[in-house]
């Protein structure tokens, strides 16, 4: 990322948040979905907290639960890095294949997120 931008790491669990119904998941599923260990994104999420580009809201049926909320600050700083991070794909990433390697690339990710998606288990603890 550039000077004055925020880090790849804060921006993958923005951009997660973002993508989630009413902007919000329960801390365990953003661990899961950023592969990060539920200690290091509690970890994490408090310096973003820190920042106010997200909350923490208890889980009211689950007492050891929480959800991770993007405030409307961790949006803003999501729209910012947008830019900087769609042109950094094609300048690092893509100009090194062939339209071919790409479409094999799209096609087994989108394979692995199926899969992922069909072994999410809702009812996991944070």
């Amino acid at each position: 990322m550039k000077a004055g931008c925020i880090p790849l790491q804060w921006y993958n669990v923005l951009v997660k948040l973002v993508e989630a119904p009413d902007r919000r998941l329960r801390m365990s599923e953003l661990a899961r979905r950023v592969v990060l260990s539920r200690s290091s994104l509690t970890h994490l999420a408090d310096r973003l907290a820190a920042k106010g580009l997200l909350t923490r809201e208890r889980v009211e049926t689950d007492r050891r639960g929480a959800y991770a909320v993007l405030t409307d600050h961790g949006y803003e700083a999501l729209r910012q890095a947008w830019p900087i991070s769609a042109e950094g794909i094609p300048q690092h990433f893509a100009q090194h294949l062939t339209a071919a390697e790409i479409e094999t690339f799209t096609t087994a990710f989108a394979r692995l997120l199926r899969g992922e998606k069909a072994q999410a288990d809702p009812r996991e603890e944070t």
